[in-house]
């Protein structure tokens, strides 16, 4: 019988905010859910692949160098966005995992990482991913840790029964991954191809637009934020979450920046913005798929069932590089994220965003 208790437990204290309680990202990933349950279909193709994990990390002697780890959700056959990805971008390292849950007590999971290759003659072949086989017991170490705490919160376990089992544990999985595999992580919500085998990444998002953006200059890059991140690790975060218009306000101290009153979504620097960057600039494409909604109490926006409530109003960006037109700053305490450091977002006008007919 399917433990709905155990993964509510776990995923809460996965994705929790250690200092606050907060559980920032658990509505995300089920808003994501529901997402694609209604409308995958409009978007997706039968070989898109979800949950896609990119990290780095430094044992391999390149720091440029991705590691991309694909779920093996159609056994260990390739899929069509791995061998596009590789196409583009063939100085990466590409990995296929297969995983399982052990028990449901302590939570250990059990992986299966295989290297993927691809021949002189184009032939994928899968290897042992000997630089990774350390995962597995860096995960479980850090689950043994969590034996016998508690969440602060249980609200995700309303939801669960209408999930699928193995969405439920795919989710886990790459949540254990994500958090306790000693890596720099990203995810990315799904990757694609289009008619022609080319690479795309999707991004969905439920948000507001920011109402203002700071930029250095009329012709801004997304090279700039370099600058602006200096200017950001002077600002020191006091109290509670600092108003997005103060911290604005100090950096204009710092450099002298332009504001500009326009709506516009962001993309986190150094997760969204890098996969943006890694997929485009290799010749793939990116979309940002936005549910226009406030934030309010996830049982107002959804029911147990996974139907949304309200307003389903999405709105579509095929974002290109001239698209970003400055950034925004967020104390992280006001945001989903679980730094410390002022969140950095490249921001793309609401302009730019069509409405999707449904």
């Amino acid at each position: 019988m399917f433990d709905y208790g155990f993964y509510t437990r776990m995923m809460h204290l996965l994705d929790e905010d250690k200092k606050s309680g907060e559980d920032k990202r658990l509505e995300g990933h089920l808003t994501e859910a529901v997402f694609r349950r209604l409308y995958g279909s409009k978007f997706f193709s039968s070989e898109a692949v979800f949950g896609v994990i990119k990290f780095k990390r430094e044992w391999d002697g390149n720091k440029f160098a991705n590691h991309w780890l694909f779920p093996s959700d159609n056994g260990w056959e390739v899929p069509a966005p791995l061998k596009a990805l590789m196409h583009i971008r063939k100085y990466d390292n590409y990995y296929m995992y297969s995983g399982s849950v052990l028990d449901c007590d302590v939570g250990f999971i059990k992986l299966v990482v295989r290297k993927v290759t691809v021949s002189a003659g184009g032939m994928h072949t899968l290897e042992s991913a000997l630089s990774l086989e350390d995962l597995q017991e860096t995960i479980n170490n850090k689950l043994l840790k969590l034996v016998g705490k508690s969440p602060s919160r249980s609200w995700f376990g309303d939801f669960l029964p209408a999930m699928y089992p193995s969405e439920i544990q795919a989710l886990y999985i790459s949540r254990c991954i994500m958090n306790f595999g000693d890596v720099y992580a990203v995810d990315v919500d799904a990757l694609d191809v289009d008619a022609n085998k080319w690479v795309r990444v999707y991004e969905f998002k439920r948000k507001l637009p920011a109402e203002s953006l700071l930029y250095p200059h009329k012709s801004y890059k997304i090279s700039d934020y370099h600058k602006l991140a200096k200017a950001v690790g002077g600002i020191r975060l006091q109290g509670v979450g600092t108003p997005r218009e103060e911290l604005l306000k100090k950096i204009l101290l710092i450099e002298p920046y332009k504001l500009r009153f326009e709506p516009c979504y962001g993309l986190d620097w150094r997760s969204h913005t890098s996969n943006y960057m890694d997929v485009v600039f290799s010749r793939g494409a990116y979309s940002y798929i936005v549910w226009r909604r406030k934030r309010c109490s996830i049982y107002e926006m959804i029911s147990l069932d996974l139907e949304v409530k309200g307003s389903f109003d999405l709105y579509f960006c095929d974002v290109v590089p001239n698209d970003f037109c400055g950034f925004n700053v967020t104390d992280p305490r006001n945001s989903g994220t679980f730094s410390n450091k002022p969140r950095i977002q490249n921001m793309i006008p609401e302009s730019r965003f069509k409405p999707v007919v449904m």
